[in-house]
């Protein structure tokens, strides 16, 4: 299930739904991205005024498409007799989000999954997301955006496209940019996604999370993407808390307008209270790879 929600890097974290280069957020422009007027000598008589340059119509419906190549430390997330393999993770969904009224926006959103493993590929399965939820950004407050949304997972087997899991959360979640310069932006982030009907229910949990990050944009086709993850994990039908921390790196390079390619790197520690003959829920896990991702907005 953490596989399944976290490897990708092209939205991180959840609300940046608009851009297929991580840390591009849309609805609202972000003021991180190259839109400033250039210097000029007479800038000291005028003092520091941010000059915007105007930004394209928003389009509210974006297709996407994108295919990962990783390789994993540990494919089964556990903490003896680790896995190192390498595996693929092919992905297409869409999102629509239009503007209901003011600052408010409306979010729809699917994605379907294929993961795929080059040696033991009795970890195969796919993963189908679906949700919808309300977005609202506070301009007043540096733009603060808020979201509340119903989430649908739901896992199969890789090969027998049997049901492996399956979930409906209810999520709500704050976000703040930090706007650092022309070039420079971080953000931090919480959210809490509460678990309804978790089945198998040893499976199902509350999420509770803290993200920070920074993003530093060298030029208008590169991004670089620093983060750090803090879950909070609540088993709701056995007695099990995990504290998960995720840390990575992104290297974003825009191949031309929708079409991106990502180099990433991330590092995970799981420290579990579950214990159960001899078998804990405690994992080290490192991921490299890239990824190429292909947007379509309209």
């Amino acid at each position: 299930k953490r596989q399944a929600r976290n490897t990708s890097l092209l939205q991180p974290p959840n609300i940046s739904f608009g851009s297929s280069l991580a840390g591009q957020l849309d609805p609202w422009a972000d003021p991180s991205g190259n839109a400033f007027a250039p210097q000029s000598p007479g800038d000291s008589d005028l003092g520091d005024q941010l000059m915007l340059m105007p930004q394209s119509d928003y389009k509210a419906f974006s297709f996407r498409v994108s295919e990962q190549l990783l390789w994993t430390s540990n494919a089964a997330l556990t903490e003896r007799n680790t896995l190192d393999d390498f595996y693929s993770k092919t992905q297409i969904g869409f999102s629509y989000v239009p503007q209901l009224i003011g600052n408010t926006y409306l979010e729809i959103s699917s994605d379907y999954a294929w993961y795929r493993y080059d040696r033991n590929s009795f970890l195969d399965f796919d993963s189908l997301n679906a949700s919808a939820g309300i977005i609202h950004v506070f301009r007043e407050l540096n733009d603060l955006s808020g979201w509340f949304r119903y989430n649908h997972l739901r896992l199969l087997d890789g090969h027998g496209r049997h049901e492996l899991f399956t979930d409906h959360t209810l999520e709500a979640g704050l976000y703040y940019p930090i706007p650092i310069g022309r070039k420079h932006l971080a953000f931090g982030s919480y959210s809490s996604e509460f678990s309804l009907d978790g089945n198998p229910g040893y499976s199902a949990r509350h999420e509770h999370s803290v993200t920070v990050g920074y993003i530093f944009f060298p030029t208008d086709r590169l991004e670089l993407s620093l983060y750090y993850d803090f879950f909070v994990l609540d088993y709701t039908e056995i007695e099990r808390t995990d504290l998960l921390q995720n840390m990575g790196v992104s290297l974003a390079f825009r191949i031309r307008e929708g079409i991106d390619l990502i180099l990433q790197g991330s590092y995970s520690h799981n420290d579990s209270d579950f214990s159960l003959f001899g078998f804990d829920g405690d994992y080290k896990v490192g991921d490299a790879g890239g990824t190429i991702g292909i947007q379509v907005e309209f």
